[in-house]
This record gives structure tokens, C-alpha cells and sequence, in this order.
């Protein structure tokens, strides 16, 4: 594993960063002081491009990995499919059992005068903490990264998870801490799967038993007859 956190290094010191900034900002201001700053940040272009950045993670995302996958490993589809539906299911659980009464910035934020709502988002009014969206993007994007072990590709894999969740906070939708442990909860299983199909003695014994039968397996087949 600690390969793995080596190789990836772009991605996990980039998160690193933003965790250690939300903490940061949330430590000297309250959740609903950055949410206000950042409402007065809003632009027509900002509307329509977190609009559809928060796409990404209703289905899209998940749809594209799944072909990735497809095309590789069943040990890629396996962690996939175990690390999204574990951060899902985690999310929803936590939403609806312990923090079912936090309120979104639509409950909250509604009777603000010149509070800027963006035009066809469907908003909802509890069940704020975490962030399903974001918990959602950040382990299959932290698997993809994982899965590269490239700098290039991590870049680009926290790039899209970050905007999928700052938009989260744009189309307010959530406010800041549920987006941070949204993703701490994404990445905490990206890496407990990562390492269950890719690192563990099951699966470093798996693949060396895969590579072993495979070529007898062909030559089986070479000797045939048509």
C-alpha cells in the first residue's frame, strides 16, 4: 500500500492540502460564513458549468469507470463496484440515521434577501451531512488514480473531484463540512478495496495463480483440433 500512496502522490498531497484548508477555514469561520462569501462569488458561467460539473457524480462517473473496468480486470470492476456502493451506503446511513436532522443551505439560506439560486437545481432541506455527491466522486475518482499510479492521471482525478465537490457548495446544495467528510469518507474506501483486491495476500496469491494457469491454459487450447 505504501507503493501505491507513493506512486500517487499528486493525488493524495493535493487532498491532503484541501482537507487541511477546509479544516483550516472552518476553524476560524463558521460553515454558514464561507457559504455566504461564497454565494457572492456567483457568475452566469459558474451557474452553468457546476450545473453540469455535479453531474459527474449522478451516474455519469460511475457508468464511464464501469466501462474502464470492462475493458480491463475483474479485480478493477470488483473494487469498483465494492467502493462505490461501501461510500454510498455509508453516506446514506449516516444521513439518515445520526445526522438526519442537519439542514441544508435551503432551509437555511430561504428567507436571505439577494441569495442567489441557480436556475433548475432541485433542492432539498435536510439530511445535508455528509455529501452523497461528493463521497460518491472521491472514491471513484481516488480508485481511478490508483488504479493509473500516473501523476497525470491523478491530477486530473482530483481536478474532477474537487469541482464535482465545490459545486455541491456553488448550487447549495451542501455546505462545506459535508463536503469534506464526504470525501474523506470516499477515499478511506477507495483504499480499503484498493488494497483488498490489489495488495492483500488473497490477492497477490490470486494473481500469481492466474499467471500460472493462464499459459497452460493456452497451450490447451493451441493443441485443439479445429
Amino acid at each position: 500500500m505504501n507503493t501505491a500512496l507513493r506512486q500517487n502522490r499528486v493525488f493524495f498531497s493535493g487532498w491532503l492540502l484541501f482537507v487541511c484548508v477546509a479544516a483550516l477555514a472552518l476553524a476560524f469561520h463558521s460553515k454558514t460564513e464561507i457559504q455566504a462569501w461564497i454565494n457572492t462569488k456567483h457568475a452566469p458561467f459558474f451557474d452553468f458549468f457546476f450545473f453540469y460539473a455535479t453531474k459527474a457524480a449522478e451516474g455519469i462517473g460511475l457508468a464511464l469507470l464501469i466501462l474502464y473496468t470492462l475493458l480491463h480486470t475483474r479485480a478493477h470492476l470488483f473494487s469498483l463496484l465494492a467502493g462505490w456502493t461501501s461510500a454510498a451506503l455509508t453516506t446514506q446511513l449516516l444521513k439518515h440515521t445520526l445526522f438526519e436532522g442537519v439542514e441544508r443551505p435551503r432551509t437555511v439560506f430561504k428567507d436571505t434577501p439577494g441569495w442567489h439560486w441557480v436556475e433548475g437545481v432541485r433542492l432539498y432541506e435536510s439530511a445535508s451531512f455528509p455529501s452523497g455527491h461528493t463521497t460518491d466522486i472521491f472514491a471513484l475518482m481516488c480508485l481511478f488514480a490508483l488504479w493509473s499510479g500516473k501523476r497525470l492521471t491523478g491530477a486530473c482525478a482530483l481536478s474532477v473531484a474537487l469541482l464535482v465537490g465545490f459545486s455541491r457548495i456553488y448550487l447549495s446544495q451542501h455546505f462545506l463540512p459535508d463536503v469534506l467528510t464526504g470525501s474523506v469518507i470516499g477515499v478511506s474506501w477507495a483504499l480499503v478495496w484498493y488494497h483488498v483486491f490489489f495488495r492483500s495476500q488473497w490477492a497477490l496469491r490470486t494473481h500469481a495463480l492466474r499467471k500460472a494457469i493462464l499459459p497452460f491454459l493456452r497451450r490447451k487450447k493451441d493443441q485443439l483440433p479445429l
